[in-house]
């Protein structure tokens, strides 16, 4: 996997926290891995959000097929399981 560089600007409480966590559970192998799975958790629920209020819409003007929007979360979530983070123990 391809990795890139970015400078973050965090709150220090917020980072302090996050170096407890780490530290006490042993989740995480560095806060990196903390926050990359963070990010990529934080964005699987928005999509499911902004699925969802498509779905309804669409529900509301062409009352799709219920097993086509059943489908298309499964392909949804199958996605994020297989791009889920590996660094976790």
């Amino acid at each position: 996997m391809k990795m890139k560089q970015y400078n973050l600007v965090i709150d220090e409480k917020l980072i302090d926290e996050v170096d407890r966590f780490i530290r006490k559970r042993g989740l995480f192998h560095s806060r990196s891995d903390f926050i990359r799975d963070a990010i990529r958790s934080r964005l699987i629920e928005i999509k499911k959000v902004v699925f969802e209020e498509e779905a309804a819409a669409r529900h509301e003007h062409d009352h799709p097929d219920e097993e086509t929007s059943k489908e298309a979360m499964e392909a949804l979530l199958k996605a994020h399981d297989e791009k889920k983070f590996t660094g976790v123990h």
